[in-house]
């Protein structure tokens, strides 16, 4: 009975060594795909790592470009600001000359109300002349 309980532990104990041996093989091999997958997960990581760069350089670049866009915007808008200022002036300017055109009117209007008189003055003194001519004629 002794050599069956050798004999059964024995076999016991060359399958627990199958099994530890076995064991021992599933880990090795979990240990090689977890490293691979580590390793996979590394690349990935630097991967997203370059993306955030990439992301950050093109916020960076774009808010560059916002920048300058405000910088045209405002002076875009005191361009504006300028041609109100000018456009008001000319309204301003125009209704002056307006007023200066109205009492230049009113000026010539008068020069032609006196250029009417002096014209009927003038036919006046040419009869008083005509007339004066006449009475020498007739005297002499």
């Amino acid at each position: 009975m002794n050599s069956q309980i050798i004999s059964l532990t024995s076999s016991y104990e060359s399958d627990i060594d199958s099994l530890m041996i076995a064991h021992i093989n599933e880990i090795t091999a979990n240990n090689e795909t977890f490293a691979a997958t580590e390793s996979d997960l590394q690349g990935i990581i630097s991967s997203l790592q370059l993306n955030v760069l990439s992301l950050e350089y093109t916020q960076s670049t774009l808010n560059a470009e916002i920048s300058s866009l405000n910088a045209t915007i405002n002076n875009l808008n005191n361009q504006i600001d300028d041609l109100d200022d000018s456009v008001e002036s000319l309204i301003s300017d125009n209704s002056l000359l307006e007023t200066q055109n109205s009492a230049l009117e009113t000026q010539i209007s008068f020069l032609e109300g006196d250029t009417t008189v002096m014209g009927a003055e003038i036919i006046s003194l040419e009869n008083e002349i005509l007339f004066g001519l006449m009475r020498l004629v007739i005297k002499y």
